[in-house]
């Protein structure tokens, strides 16, 4: 028996601006923008904000999910692809230029796994 080819990728992404770690709307975008580029089915999704400002959203895919946790006070929030599609430098040049795009000059740690 063979186990199924997956990817988890983690992003720890620092010196995100309060305003945009708080913003449910462009963190929500972000992963639908993530999903698109990356040729990614969004099945459904859950968001929840937090008091004073923190939000957890995860994207349920065909392909497995994608989720947001932010925390606005310390300018921070990570993301996580888990995926059963191939992963590799190129899918990585497409997460990091949105992840730029939506954010700007933020600080990004990225682990994958295979």
């Amino acid at each position: 028996m063979s186990l199924p080819s997956v990817s988890n990728v983690f992003i720890k992404i620092s010196g995100i601006h309060a305003g945009e770690a708080a913003n449910l709307a462009l963190l929500r975008e972000l992963l639908r923008r993530i999903s698109a580029a990356l040729n990614l089915k969004v099945l459904d999704e859950a968001f929840h904000p937090f008091d004073p400002g923190g939000i957890t959203g995860v994207l349920l895919l065909a392909e497995s999910h994608i989720a947001v946790h932010s925390w606005p006070e310390n300018n921070y929030a990570i993301v996580e692809l888990l995926t059963c599609k191939p992963f590799g430098a190129a899918e990585q040049a497409l997460l990091v230029a949105e992840l730029h795009r939506a954010l700007g000059k933020v600080t990004l740690a990225i682990t994958v796994n295979h």
